[in-house]
């Protein structure tokens, strides 16, 4: 299993305008790329700020909803070794959107 990482509007929540503009650019180019690799056997963890305006987090949350294999993570943290201790001490679940 592979797994992916993104980040979306880390430390941006409130920027509404610009956050539209990526989800727009989002869900024309960037989700239908990863829905049409050759196989679906990989984790994609998209990292937003937990405090992301409602109105993108609904959309996105929304466009995530069919992909069991996509995870929406509310934090702003950079990215670290998943299997290492400290991130999984560090992640509530009420942080994972999706």
């Amino acid at each position: 299993v592979h797994v992916m990482e993104s980040r979306f509007q880390q430390l941006q929540p409130n920027l509404l305008h610009l956050g539209q503009a990526r989800l727009d650019l989002f869900q024309t180019f960037t989700l239908p790329s990863m829905l049409a690799q050759t196989t679906q056997q990989f984790l994609w963890i998209i990292r937003t700020d937990p405090e992301l305006h409602p109105t993108l987090l609904h959309q996105l949350q929304k466009l995530l909803e069919p992909h069991p294999h996509i995870i929406l993570l509310g934090t702003n943290s950079g990215w670290v070794d998943f299997n290492h201790p400290k991130y999984l001490q560090s992640t509530h679940r009420d942080m994972v959107f999706s």
